[in-house]
């Protein structure tokens, strides 16, 4: 049986009142197994199987509506809790992202009932909602909320007000404000020095988020021991084959390629692809900044056919997920387009780089506007494509 939508809205005979309530028992049941399955890096791709299969996100969605309709009461309220508990996780899971936010921002609408963690933890999501979607701006606020909301909550040491503060850092690091992102990692490393237990995959993506503050500052020395570090804590905890070891491997494939190691970095780009790959699905966003940190990396090997299709198929992700007008999408053709002129065709690299530079436009990205353009002026120079200045949008980095 699927819930009708939105269910909380509906007149309900009392006597399928306990049919609903079975409904969202069995749904949350599996969001449970697929949260727990997820934990582990060999179960990962089928937690996300097992939510794909059956239109269960619909049904979970529908069942989180109806606990969150009676949130007031008894037992209801223990449902409703538990739909929020295991929010943070559920959108990292989701391949419906649209279902998932419409039923966060819901969840927000209507948590005045329930105390104030759970009110924390839905804001939260409904952040890494947005955030996932590409919607950076939207989760700015969200995420400072949660973050603070948290810090009032639980023990000043508790290690969730350390991944908190770091989805604030990464939040400002997707906006190119760099200071403020390096002020929240620092906070939330210094938290999770004074933890006692710390044998958590969540904490690998602090001290990765930290790392990402020092590479965009140049200060590649300071991060190669946090992201060896965050690197250890996931073959501990998930192994290698987990998304969260595969965000860390992009990441610390970038140091090395710093540091000259760039055969070194390449093989760890390709591990990191196999790892999404496994874990999300070929055609899954996350899968995008991997393969675009393998195909850059081709590019400073001097191997530009084995680059492209690499692009092509990141830039054919992002445009699928995130869309045409999205500066993710726009990076990718601007990359795309060195690429086209690096292999000698520069009408298409031309054609990309405008496309690139209109998009930052309507977004208001000047930075990045700035940098495609100065490669479109380069190119309109029709200087032969070894002379020319590249200027990649190299921001696989991922926190």
């Amino acid at each position: 049986m699927t819930l009708p939508e939105p269910i909380g809205q509906l007149e309900r005979p009392a006597e399928y009142d306990e049919a609903y309530r079975l409904h969202a028992e069995y749904y949350l049941g599996v969001a449970e197994r697929a949260v727990e399955l997820a934990m582990h890096g060999a179960t990962f791709g089928e937690a996300v199987a097992t939510l794909d299969e059956n239109d269960h996100w619909f049904n979970i969605a529908g069942a989180w509506r109806w606990a969150l309709s009676l949130a007031g009461g008894d037992p209801d309220r223990r449902l409703c809790l538990a739909f929020i508990e295991r929010g943070p996780q559920l959108v990292t899971l989701c391949t419906e992202l649209r279902v998932i936010t419409d039923v966060c921002e819901e969840t927000v609408r209507t948590v005045g009932s329930v105390d104030k963690y759970h009110a924390s933890l839905a804001v939260q999501a409904l952040a890494l909602a947005y955030s996932r979607s590409g919607r950076h701006r939207d989760a700015g606020t969200p995420f400072r909320q949660a973050a603070a909301s948290l810090r009032e909550t639980l023990d000043p040491q508790d290690p969730q007000i350390a991944v908190a503060l770091s989805y604030v850092a990464a939040n400002f690091r997707e906006q190119g404000q760099y200071s403020n992102a390096e002020m929240f990692d620092q906070e939330a490393a210094d938290i999770l020095r004074k933890c006692s237990v710390v044998r958590d995959p969540a904490v690998a993506l602090v001290l990765n988020s930290l790392a990402l503050s020092y590479q965009h500052q140049g200060r590649y020395a300071l991060a190669e021991p946090l992201l060896r570090s965050a690197l250890e804590l996931c073959e501990q905890t998930v192994g290698r084959m987990h998304p969260t070891a595969a965000t860390i491997l992009s990441n610390l494939a970038i140091n090395w390629q710093q540091a000259g190691r760039v055969w070194a970095a390449t093989d760890l780009f390709r591990e990191a692809v196999v790892a999404c790959e496994t874990t999300r699905g070929p055609d899954h966003l996350e899968v995008s900044f991997p393969l675009e940190g393998l195909a850059l990396n081709y590019e400073r090997r001097g191997l530009a056919d084995r680059a492209e299709p690499l692009l092509r198929r990141a830039l054919d992700i992002r445009e699928r997920t995130l869309g045409q007008d999205h500066p993710q999408t726009a990076q990718t053709l601007n990359n795309l387009a060195l690429n086209c002129r690096d292999r000698g065709e520069l009408e298409e690299a031309k054609h990309l780089l405008c496309k690139s530079v209109a998009i930052y436009a309507r977004l208001g990205e000047s930075d990045a506007r700035d940098i495609a353009c100065h490669n479109l002026s380069q190119l309109l120079k029709e200087r032969p494509a070894g002379m020319s200045a590249r200027a990649s949008l190299d921001r696989v980095g991922r926190g």
